[in-house]
């Protein structure tokens, strides 16, 4: 009986899922809650944690915003700020602004990301943090999912939602232009309506407020340049 026992710890039976969703950022959390209210069962790996800070201009078009609310992100309680108007300046300090006809809102993606963690979590989503996976097989019945820490999971479908660069590509996405992204939450910046973009030699920064009372500065620069 004590080596059965052993031997079945060693080897369980896969439990398989609906849906197994590699990444958890706003694409794989968004697309998880979608698949968890259709009522299937959905499990997340994501190779970081929650809450975490994302190097982002945090500006999101108001056409997102009745959608973002449907997946139960808090925004009326959190009184993010809605931006309408656009400053724009040239490399040699020349403004130029407009009134967006669309707009946006500034909420930080430490708020974004940990809310949607927390609605995954309350509809059924089974997430697991610092996961990385490094296979996906295509079997007979399904995917077999195998992560860096030698864990196996099994479901009816996969759906990548790593972003642009990812351990399991197999060519390098490395490019002639390699760029720097920073971002820092600083205490002021312009009216709570506006965005601006700072241009200058090799790239941009951007300000604009968010939630909690911050403004998102962030700048990307090609690294030759920086």
């Amino acid at each position: 009986m004590e080596m059965g026992f052993s031997v079945l710890n060693q080897h369980p039976k896969l439990k398989k899922h609906d849906i197994l969703v590699v990444g958890g950022g706003l694409a794989g959390l968004s697309f998880a809650i979608l698949c968890a209210d259709s009522g299937l069962s959905v499990l997340l790996l994501e190779k970081g944690a929650y809450p975490r800070q994302k190097v982002c201009g945090e500006y999101i078009s108001m056409e997102s915003y009745d959608f973002v609310k449907k997946l139960g992100v808090t925004l009326d309680a959190l009184q993010v700020p809605l931006i309408s108007r656009f400053v724009l300046t040239s490399p040699n300090g020349k403004p130029a602004s407009t009134k967006l006809e669309t707009g946006g809102f500034g909420i930080s993606r430490f708020t974004l990301d940990e809310q949607l963690f927390q609605v995954a979590l309350q509809k059924g989503v089974e997430v697991k943090t610092h996961c990385k996976v490094n296979q996906i097989e295509k079997k007979k019945s399904g995917y077999e999912v195998k992560t860096q820490t030698g864990e196996t999971f099994s479901a009816e479908w996969v759906v990548g939602a790593y972003g642009r660069i990812s351990g399991l590509d197999s060519v390098s996405q490395k490019t002639s232009n390699e760029f720097v992204g920073i971002k820092y939450h600083v205490d002021a910046g312009p009216q709570e309506d506006t965005i601006e973009i700072h241009s200058f030699r090799g790239g941009y920064c951007g300000v604009s407020k968010v939630d909690k009372g911050a403004f998102n500065l962030c700048y990307l620069a090609k690294a030759a340049d920086f």
